[in-house]
């Protein structure tokens, strides 16, 4: 890896996303070496602080990967998420750093190509935003 690699985290929920990970190696499927994949139980856990850490650790760019919206194994947790990665974006135009770099993703397919698709889409929009140039405190 190389200073102009993005460094990319995601966080998956282990249903629909992290599965169609998971199928993205079996099926062949490649997605940026650049990615680093934390499965989560369910999107609706995630906090502002998770993400920030992310950044504060050095990544370029976050996505979240949940379930579709009214398919959430618990019930409104990615609807949750939704209103995390708002207020983070906030956040994270306060401190300096485009709200752009963090998106949300839900998924309605477990197959390989469409998770590698999304995540290399996700990939060549942050490589052009170039590497963060501000730090996040805590």
């Amino acid at each position: 890896m190389n200073k102009k690699d993005p460094e990319i985290i995601i966080f998956a929920c282990e249903w629909t996303p992290y599965i169609g990970a998971d199928n993205a190696g079996v099926e062949m499927q490649q997605y940026s070496p650049f990615v680093r994949i934390i499965r989560v139980i369910c999107t609706g856990q995630i906090t502002p602080s998770n993400i920030l850490t992310a950044f504060k650790n050095g990544a370029d760019g976050v996505m979240i990967a949940g379930c579709e919206e009214g398919d959430c194994h618990y019930i409104v947790g990615n609807e949750k998420c939704i209103k995390v990665v708002e207020e983070t974006k906030q956040l994270l135009k306060f401190s300096g750093i485009e709200p752009e770099r963090l998106e949300i993703k839900l998924f309605t397919e477990v197959d390989g190509s469409t998770f590698a698709s999304i995540v290399n889409k996700f990939v060549m929009k942050i490589r052009k935003m170039g590497k963060v140039q501000t730090e996040v405190s805590s």
